[in-house]
C-alpha cells in the first residue's frame, strides 16, 4: 500500500549577509512506502521520499531531485523521536560563474518532541539539522567549486489531526547556526569561511492520502 501525500516545505533564514540570505522551498508529489521490518510498536515506523529541491540565492541556483527516508520512534509516554536524511543530485546554475550538474547534496534532521498533556495533538521539542553541499569540480566558466557545510538548532512545534487523512503542520525557530564554507580546496592560502544564521523560521505542512480498497 502506497499513501500518496503533498508536502511542501519554507525555510527563511534572515539576518545573514546578502550572499547567504537565501529561501528554499522544497515541494513533493508522489508516493511514501512503508518499510518496516518488524511492528511499529517494536521498531518504529520507516517511511521512503522522492521528491525535487529547488535553492535559490541572489546569484546561484540549485536544483534537482532527491530520494529521503524518515524514522519514527514508538512513543514513550509523551516523548517521540524522528531522524530523517534526504540525499540529492543538483545542478548548479549562476550567471558570473557558470554551470555545474551532479552536485552531491545530503540533508539530515534529528528531533525529540513532547506531546502537551492538555492537547495532545500539540507537541513541541528541539531539533538539529545539518546540510552538506559537495560543491567540488569546475564550472562551465572555469571556476573552481568548494564544499558548503551547515548545522543549526532549531525549536520545533507540531500540530498533528489524526483521522484517516491525517494533516500536520510543522513550524521552528532557528535557535543557533552555523555556516562553513571550505574555500582552501579553491584556493591553498585561503582558510575555510564560518559565517553565523542570525534567525530563522521554518514552515511546513503535510498530508496523507491512503489508497482505497479495490
Amino acid at each position: 500500500m502506497l499513501p500518496v501525500f503533498r508536502k511542501i516545505q519554507c525555510l527563511h533564514r534572515i539576518g545573514e549577509s546578502p550572499l547567504w540570505r537565501a529561501c528554499a522551498v522544497w515541494a513533493f508529489v508522489g508516493a511514501i512506502g512503508s518499510a518496516q521490518a518488524q511492528p511499529e510498536e517494536k521498531r518504529g515506523a520507516w517511511q521512503l521520499s522522492a521528491g525535487w529541491q529547488d535553492y535559490s540565492e541572489p546569484q546561484m541556483n540549485l536544483k534537482g531531485p532527491e530520494l529521503g527516508v524518515n524514522w519514527q520512534s514508538p512513543k514513550w509516554g509523551p516523548l517521540t523521536l524522528e531522524a530523517e536524511a534526504q540525499l540529492g543530485l543538483q545542478n548548479y546554475s549562476s550567471v558570473p560563474s557558470g554551470r555545474l550538474d551532479s552536485v552531491l547534496n545530503l540533508d539530515t534532521r534529528w528531533q525529540v518532541l513532547r506531546a502537551s498533556t492538555a492537547q495532545p495533538q500539540w507537541q513541541v521539542g528541539l531539533a538539529l539539522h545539518t546540510h552538506a553541499n559537495f560543491l567540488r569540480g569546475t564550472t562551465s566558466l572555469g571556476f573552481g567549486g568548494y564544499d558548503r557545510l551547515s548545522t543549526q538548532v532549531w525549536l520545533p512545534v507540531r500540530w498533528q489531526q489524526d483521522n484517516p487523512q491525517p494533516w500536520t503542520v510543522d513550524a521552528g525557530w532557528l535557535l543557533w547556526g552555523q555556516h562553513v564554507s571550505r574555500l582552501s580546496q579553491v584556493n591553498t592560502g585561503s582558510a575555510g569561511r564560518d559565517q553565523p544564521t542570525a534567525q530563522g523560521c521554518l514552515l511546513s505542512n503535510q498530508q496523507g492520502h491512503p489508497d482505497q480498497p479495490g
